[in-house]
């Protein structure tokens, strides 16, 4: 062996070794968490933002407010509370509800305009669509 080699069987290298993948496997899963919590944070924020605007609003009369506050309050009813939001592979935000999830094609439609899908879980997992429409898109009034 050489002056820098190294011997695999050497128990100096494999116990390095083992504590080295350990911390990086809990760095990892610390880092995984913290991102976890973050998004949650994040979207509790937007939503009590979201809704103190709302009330605001609503007492100063401006009716376009109403719709934000009904939107926070069907998508509430739709997911049974307030929900998780996790992002997919795609970047695409996704409110999961407990056996209800939202589903947005934004960032990648897959050659189409941008859209959402209204999805419920069956009881052997596999996700359907939860309404008559496979895709509702976004429309301005």
């Amino acid at each position: 062996m050489g002056m820098l080699s190294i011997d695999a069987s050497d128990a100096s290298y494999q116990s390095f070794r083992s504590k080295t993948t350990l911390g990086l496997e809990m760095g990892s899963l610390v880092a995984g968490g913290y991102g976890a919590v973050k998004g949650m944070i994040a979207f509790n924020r937007l939503a009590r933002a979201s809704v103190g605007i709302s009330k605001i609003m609503c007492k100063t009369g401006k009716p376009g407010f109403h719709k934000i506050d009904n939107a926070v309050k069907m998508i509430e009813d739709f997911l049974h509370g307030r929900g998780k939001v996790i992002t997919n592979a795609d970047g695409d935000m996704i409110l999961m509800g407990s056996n209800n999830k939202i589903r947005f094609d934004i960032r990648d439609p897959h050659g189409d305009k941008p859209h959402f899908h209204l999805e419920k879980q069956t009881p052997n997992g596999k996700w359907i669509d939860a309404a008559s429409k496979h895709r509702y898109y976004f429309t301005k009034e």
